[in-house]
């Protein structure tokens, strides 16, 4: 009900919310039959919840390699065999669960979930809701909505257009500059395309509000079992799901700019950039999976082909959502693989008891494991990035020095006094400065893990008799192999962020149990150290859970009035440009190829994808501020102007906008397929008189439409 009043409120329409919810119960029931037929009879004991969570995020990877599969097979022998295809491993799949069903020994029922869990697990995913839709769709006004008038952030029609380019186009290219390749994650593109085309939905009502539905919600279901599971008890659950939706920076402050005062927004980024946020749908059933095959006593539960081809799929799936989370679930997997070989070495060598022997995570388990996640890796390596470092750079703790609060406060007035510092003390400076960034940047989980760990240096001869030692020690790999690229690396746009946030999880989870241990400590502790240590854990704890609140108040307040809200610095989508840009989508074939002109000098801005994103059509030469040749040359230098990643088109654009020249407008026909010209004069776009050389077709007061003779 949260759900559909979310969605109602933001002026959703109630048939797409239907028809997307329906298409979302098939793809889940189709996902847990996946899940039960490769994992065979032991699917009977998994608890209902981790059954939805790793069967629904199955779906979706089924999903998406099965649209590319009829993509491929529909383009070079037909549609009639793709389609044959398809139902062929659909009904495998039914197939496989009824054999299950019938074959398989009485046993008890999956165990029910606890009541209060459920409803505790309930309540924060209406929460969960809640804030985000008030975070996200806020800022991004449904066109035709309350909120038409506008502005948006340049990154939601390009996303838009992407989605457009999947759904249209197979093989996929960069739909703002026609003819190009584009190397990126396109799977969860692929995922709008194919529920658009089965559901009957549009574009703009999946990108701009319904996909993100379903992701909270999932997201929350998976975190709650993942920490129930690894961490051993619902509360550890419940609190993981708090960690990661509600609390946020350690920023007491209410102004707009304060948003990202040590860069930490992590619920509005799984929304500004939904390959994070799908990608984790991906990935925390992975390290649930994972943890499944290699812990103690695995080889009672999946076998092992079925597990492997489980964890396989998720692995691809991560690919091709977001391949940093993938670069976290190889490089976690390393670490302990190294770590179990040294500790197993070590106690061998020196015969000392106190290493642990609850440590038996089986290496031939673990090294199972790496040889589908280092090979899914090094393809999508190189298709994603085509041997490029990915705008990635070795830059030691520069991911702190970003951060405002700690560059503004702690490093800028230090150097402004310090100017002949050398570069070796600059650099240990900086590394000093990542214990306040890693706090102010996320305060409770660098607590909870801080204490997690000073619990087992109090004793640290007991690690031999913890039954849980293998269990944080899983967590503390993932998080700390994302921590450690975090800060390691620089990338274009602050890029590695996304390192952190794939680590976030389960940092969370760990995070909780730390939390948890000193919760108890504090219990048994005496007055007056409850209050020393007590009082300042209560003020950060709420400070955290303040930021989110204080940073979206002005968004909020305007929420009533239905007031555009918006914190991008570009240009605002206008009713008159949104008509012009919906006829093109209305009344054009699917393959038409626009040129477009939004400067006086009949350029395009780098960062202008409003057309290819709102037309859903190819252009000529629209935002190339994201193609590969931009990022090849350096995205700075492009979007300054100093060069150009397409000179030839940009010469053609201005003899056809700025001279009418109709040689220049045929060559565009005839080499790039150029079937329309849009002059956006809502947004700065100048051109002569083309009827003479193209046939008007729309005009209004901010935009002109011209269709070739």
């Amino acid at each position: 009900m949260t759900a559909l009043a979310v969605l109602l409120y933001f002026d959703t329409p109630a048939l797409d919310i239907a028809r997307f919810g329906v298409y979302e119960l098939i793809l889940l029931s189709f996902g847990i039959g996946l899940y039960r037929a490769l994992g065979g009879r032991a699917m009977a004991e998994r608890p209902r919840l981790w059954q939805i969570g790793s069967g629904w995020a199955l779906g979706y990877v089924a999903e998406i390699l099965l649209y590319n599969a009829f993509c491929w097979i529909q383009l070079y022998a037909g549609t009639a065999l793709a389609w044959a295809v398809v139902l062929l491993l659909v009904g495998g799949v039914a197939l496989a669960n009824i054999r299950l069903a019938r074959h398989r020994p009485k046993s008890p029922a999956p165990d029910a979930p606890d009541r209060r869990a459920v409803w505790g697990l309930a309540v924060l995913m209406a929460l969960a809701l809640i804030y985000g839709g008030m975070i996200a769709f806020a800022e991004v006004p449904l066109p035709g909505g309350r909120n038409l008038a506008g502005a948006y952030f340049v990154d939601i029609p390009w996303q838009l257009s992407m989605a457009a380019e999947a759904k249209y186009h197979w093989p996929t290219g960069d739909p703002n500059v026609v003819g190009e390749g584009y190397n990126y994650y396109w799977f969860f593109y692929h995922h709008l395309a194919t529920a658009s085309h089965l559901s009957g939905v549009p574009l703009i009502s999946l990108y701009f509000r319904l996909w993100f539905v379903p992701l909270l919600i999932l997201l929350a279901l998976q975190i709650y079992v993942l920490g129930k599971a690894i961490g051993g008890n619902r509360a550890i659950g419940l609190l993981t799901v708090a960690l990661v939706f509600f609390v946020g920076e350690l920023d007491p402050f209410p102004q707009p700019l304060s948003v990202f005062m040590f860069e930490n927004a992590f619920i509005y980024f799984m929304y500004a950039s939904p390959t994070l946020g799908f990608s984790l749908l991906m990935f925390v059933p992975l390290l649930l999976e994972m943890w499944l095959f290699v812990r103690p006593n695995a080889a009672t539960h999946l076998p092992r082909l079925g597990a492997l081809t489980i964890i396989t799929l998720l692995l691809i799936g991560c690919a091709g959502v977001k391949v940093t989370t993938l670069s976290v679930a190889l490089g976690g997997l390393m670490l302990l693989f190294a770590g179990i070989i040294f500790m197993r070495l070590l106690r061998h060598l020196t015969g000392w008891t106190a290493l642990p022997t609850q440590f038996v995570l089986s290496p031939m388990r673990l090294g199972a494991l790496l040889l589908p996640a280092l090979a899914v890796q090094i393809g999508a390596y190189a298709f994603t990035f085509s041997g490029t470092s990915g705008g990635l750079s070795i830059s030691p703790f520069r991911s702190v020095l970003q951060m405002y609060f700690v560059y503004a406060f702690l490093w800028q007035p230090v150097m402004q006094r310090l100017p002949t510092l050398p570069d070796a003390l600059k650099l240990a400076y900086a590394g000093a400065l990542v214990v306040p960034g890693l706090i102010g940047h996320m305060v409770l989980v660098t607590v909870g893990v801080g204490a997690l760990v000073a619990h087992w240096l109090r004793r640290p001869i007991r690690l031999d008799s913890d039954p849980y030692l293998a269990h944080k020690f899983w967590l503390l790999a993932f998080f700390a192999t994302g921590l450690i690229i975090f800060l390691l690396v620089n990338g274009v746009n602050y890029g590695q962020k996304y390192f952190l946030f794939a680590a976030y999880v389960p940092g969370c989870v760990a995070a909780a149990w730390g939390l948890m241990a000193l919760w108890r400590w504090l219990q048994r502790a005496k007055w007056g150290v409850r209050l020393a240590a007590g009082l300042p854990l209560l003020a950060l704890t709420l400070v955290a859970l303040l930021d989110i609140p204080l940073d979206n108040l002005t968004k909020w307040r305007q929420l009533p009035n239905a007031q555009p809200v918006a914190i991008a610095f570009y240009r605002h989508m206008t009713p008159d440009i949104y008509a012009g840009m919906r006829w093109l989508r209305d009344n054009t074939p699917t393959n038409a190829v626009v040129a477009l002109s939004t400067t006086e000098a009949a350029n395009v801005d780098p960062v202008y994808f409003f057309a290819a994103g709102f037309t859903e059509r190819r252009m000529f030469l629209g935002g190339f501020g994201n193609s590969n040749q931009a990022h090849h040359l350096g995205f700075d230098k492009v979007a300054k102007g100093e060069v150009h990643p397409f000179p030839t088109r940009l010469t053609l654009n201005q003899q056809v906008f700025l001279r009418a020249d109709a040689q220049a407008l045929q060559r565009m026909a005839q080499d790039y397929g150029v079937t329309y010209l849009m002059v956006v004069r809502g947004h700065g776009g100048a051109s002569a008189d083309l009827s003479a050389i193209a046939r008007p077709v729309f005009v209004n007061a901010e935009i002109e439409i011209f269709a070739l003779r």
